[in-house]
């Protein structure tokens, strides 16, 4: 369902499109004149939409999919998301590449084990995607009462003009209360970070 264009409370039943998957759809992204549509799986565009009759949803990717809506970005023409695996993709118009590299990939994997703790955004001016895993240690959940709990969020930096990844980390609370950050810094050849 979709409401109507400058109708905010309008949702008529014509304002519908079919996206044929057995799966449930776990996230939405527009950029341009396309709707993606995710599932944990799959991959569909829905081109022609916002004209009534006229939506057609078409499957770009089996295989590939999201695993949170916490981690799409629009980032101007394309659109960055997470799927299985700790891989991560870019798509732009009809096509997906995938953007993690070996060295990520696995770290990721490992850090997205709850999904409703990831999130992610976009930085249009400095073109980078951050993508965030807040503390994911179940075993000791977060408390308000325990000041030596420390909470750890690791944060995975995609800068899009250099197609390089900055894995680094924040760390809050435990006995002492400082904040810290480490950060794994990789320079060029030119000796820029």
């Amino acid at each position: 369902w979709r409401s109507n264009l400058g109708d905010p409370d309008g949702w008529p039943a014509a304002n519908t499109f079919v996206v044929n998957s057995q799966e449930p759809v776990t996230g939405l992204a527009s950029s341009g004149p396309f709707l993606y549509v995710f599932t944990r799986r799959e991959v569909f565009i829905v081109v022609d939409a916002g004209i009534p009759g006229q939506e057609t949803a078409i499957q770009l990717a089996k295989g590939i999919g999201c695993i949170s809506h916490h981690t799409i970005q629009t980032t101007g023409r394309d659109v960055i998301w997470q799927g299985q695996g700790g891989r991560v993709f870019r798509a732009r118009g009809q096509h997906i590449i995938e953007i993690s590299d070996h060295r990520v990939r696995g770290s990721i994997k490992n850090d997205a084990c709850v999904p409703g703790r990831m999130s992610s955004v976009y930085d249009a001016g400095t073109q980078r995607y951050l993508l965030m895993f807040a503390d994911h240690d179940v075993s000791r959940p977060r408390s308000l009462t325990d000041p030596t709990r420390q909470i750890v969020t690791r944060v995975y930096e995609y800068r899009v003009d250099r197609n390089a990844w900055f894995p680094w980390e924040l760390s809050t609370g435990g006995p002492t209360g400082f904040a810290m950050v480490d950060a794994v810094v990789v320079r060029d050849s030119d000796g820029v970070d």
